[in-house]
């Protein structure tokens, strides 16, 4: 699986998060970083200079863990691994 389809699919479990509790700002903060990273990936961003404030992980636990577990480890095993990498490619550390 590639990093943009283990990407799609949290962002897809986000969005659907959302739609059952649209007034979360930290699902819809999940739902842009997913995009972000999609994009960074697809190269329609530049550089990465984001990457430091992705904390997907953090609102997975805080917000998602307990409502969809199944999603929430998906991002906390797949997604954040991924990020890291990210990370240590472009030299950009996490904040």
């Amino acid at each position: 699986m590639t990093r943009i389809e283990v990407f799609q699919q949290a962002l897809d479990g986000c969005r659907g998060l959302g739609q059952q509790f649209p007034d979360n700002p930290l699902l819809k903060s999940a739902q842009t970083q997913m995009q972000y990273l999609i994009d960074l990936e697809q190269g329609e961003r530049d550089g990465g200079g984001c990457l430091s404030d992705i904390n997907v992980g953090l609102i997975a636990v805080r917000e998602i863990e307990g409502v969809d577990d199944d999603l929430a480890d998906w991002i906390c095993e797949r997604v954040c691994p991924l990020v890291d990498e990210m990370r240590q490619e472009t030299g950009n550390p996490a904040g």
